[in-house]
């Protein structure tokens, strides 16, 4: 079956799922999708101050942003590039703060929590042009590569522990994002057309979960009924999204079946379609476990907790814990704790 070509969507209402659909335009500049993602959490937050966005990497508690990456919206490009300066050269103690978090790594901070006494050599600049603090959505992978979206907030200025909450789950979804745009452009770089690693990996649905097209394992009798449940539950956030915008956000996870991310796709006439791509983290040194057992255990060795595990795969926690303790059984290990141990030595891939 022909993929069909791209298209894409108008503007989205201010709100948690608009940053997510955004996320999931995974065809668009890597400048077009950081902007895009830094306007939806700007008209979400109306903070009215501004603030920034870019892609980074953390590596031995250094913060390297990537050239070209970044996203202003209402800053002087030269305070950006004052704040991006000083972050990259924080002292490694300051990093692992700002980025290394216990129980996950996506998470939504005030600057003011991970800087209490002040020492980033920024912020006496923004406060004396009225930002006094920030509001930082850190969405981090295990593969320690993620985006950081960062807006400047007024004194006393507070975010919610519901909306925290939620941000760290949209967070979730950038990951899965992130990850699958730098798939497929390895994939693009490799040479390999986008339809024909659709043809040998994916499926191609209908908005209504139909399968319309389906190889490898998406094939399966159990691979299909579960690409069809996603992408139902999708479409029900869509259309649920007035009445019940955390409810939607919960019904929509990053991942099926810890191996596919749902994206959409376009044709020439707009008619949309939904395509299941692989889009499972990656181990090099975990080979005796399964993709979907790398998946959880990667996801695990990184702080996230067994609910957060859950619902960044769209798995079940009870199956999450099934498959740490198989994974503990085939690397000949006697626990969890081992487990991760051994884990936290391995090199990973996106």
């Amino acid at each position: 079956m022909q993929l069909p070509r791209s298209g894409k969507r108008g503007a989205k209402p201010a709100d948690l799922l608009s940053i997510v659909e955004v996320a999931y335009d995974v065809e668009s500049s890597q400048s077009d999708w950081v902007r895009g993602l830094l306007d939806a959490t700007d008209r979400l937050l109306r903070t009215d101050l501004g603030g920034f966005a870019c892609v980074f990497r953390a590596d031995r508690g250094v913060l390297g942003v990537e050239p070209a990456s970044h996203a202003i919206v209402r800053q002087a490009p030269e305070t950006v590039t004052t704040i991006l300066d000083a972050l990259t050269h924080a002292p490694p103690a300051w990093v692992s703060r700002y980025v290394d978090n216990p129980r996950s790594a996506s998470v939504c901070a005030m600057t003011s929590e991970v800087d209490p006494t002040a020492k980033l050599s920024y912020r006496p600049r923004l406060a004396r042009e009225g930002v006094h603090d920030g509001v930082n959505l850190v969405c981090m992978g295990p593969d320690r590569h993620g985006v950081l979206i960062s807006l400047g907030v007024r004194e006393g200025f507070r975010v919610t522990p519901n909306t925290r909450r939620r941000l760290a789950q949209v967070a979730t979804h950038v990951v899965a994002a992130q990850r699958l745009r730098r798939r497929l452009a390895g994939t693009a770089s490799a040479g390999v057309e986008a339809s024909a690693a659709v043809e040998t990996s994916g499926a191609i649905l209908s908005p209504e979960g139909k399968i319309l097209h389906a190889s490898g394992d998406t094939a399966l009798a159990r691979a299909r009924r579960a690409l069809h449940g996603a992408v139902r539950d999708i479409e029900s956030a869509r259309t649920s999204r007035r009445d019940d915008e955390g409810k939607a956000l919960d019904i929509w996870k990053g991942l099926v079946s810890a191996r596919w991310t749902l994206v959409d796709q376009f044709d020439a006439q707009g008619k949309r379609y939904v395509l299941a791509r692989e889009n499972a983290p990656i181990s090099a040194a975990l080979a005796k476990l399964s993709p979907t057992e790398t998946c959880v255990v990667r996801h695990a060795a990184q702080g996230y907790s067994t609910k957060e595990i859950a619902y960044t795969l769209g798995i079940s926690a009870t199956t999450v814990r099934v498959l740490i303790m198989r994974a503990v059984h085939r690397c000949g290990v006697r626990s969890r704790a081992e487990l991760l141990q051994l884990v936290s030595v391995s090199t990973f891939t996106a």
